[in-house]
């Protein structure tokens, strides 16, 4: 079992250390060049996700996507943590040592007050109950004003801030929580 979780953690840093350009921090770039503004994609490191930003048109670096499924694609490790919010979870997630077969899997030997128990591909975590939901608020597709959050390509436009995202018309930004913000339609009928 040791081998195998040796060989995942390998895996994974391979993975991000051959993607360069998803360890890049977001760059809006610049409007010099004329082009229009547009949401785009850029894998972030610390929330462990493909996050909206607005791009404004010229320059940036690579860490910038055309649609979610793509920095996905590019991006996303195949296993990480079990926790939506390993960087986030106050203390950090408490690993459970053993792989889903092995004898400690958190369902089995239960998780702290305040903590759940998530599975991943190999590994179980108890997870920070607060937190997790934070994640999960952020890709509820309805706002806190119970209207429709804005979705492109069949995904939830979340971002870090309001200051990282132009909301189209009949939109505005709305902070989801302490970590996300996404944004929400103005009118009733789930139309902008």
């Amino acid at each position: 079992m040791y081998e195998r979780f040796v060989i995942s953690i390998f895996s994974y840093y391979f993975l991000v250390a051959v993607q360069g350009d998803c360890s890049s921090d977001k760059d809006k770039g610049n409007n010099t060049c004329g082009s229009p503004h547009s949401i785009r994609w850029y894998f972030n490191q610390k929330k462990f996700r493909c996050m909206a930003f607005t791009y404004l048109g010229c320059d940036g670096n690579d860490n910038n996507f055309q649609s979610y499924d793509a920095c996905q694609t590019k991006c996303r490790p195949v296993d990480g943590s079990a926790c939506f919010s390993a960087a986030y979870s106050p203390p950090s997630p408490m690993p459970v040592s053993g792989f889903r077969s092995g004898p400690r899997w958190c369902e089995a030997i239960g998780c702290p007050t305040g903590y759940e128990c998530q599975n991943g591909g190999m590994t179980s975590q108890c997870c920070h109950s607060a937190t997790e939901d934070w994640f999960k608020e952020a890709d509820d597709p309805k706002c806190q004003n119970g209207k429709a959050a804005l979705q492109l390509g069949g995904h939830m436009v979340v971002a870090d801030s309001c200051s990282d995202l132009s909301c189209p018309q009949g939109h505005k930004c709305e902070i989801t929580n302490q970590l996300f913000a996404k944004c929400c339609d103005l009118n009733d009928n789930g139309f902008p």
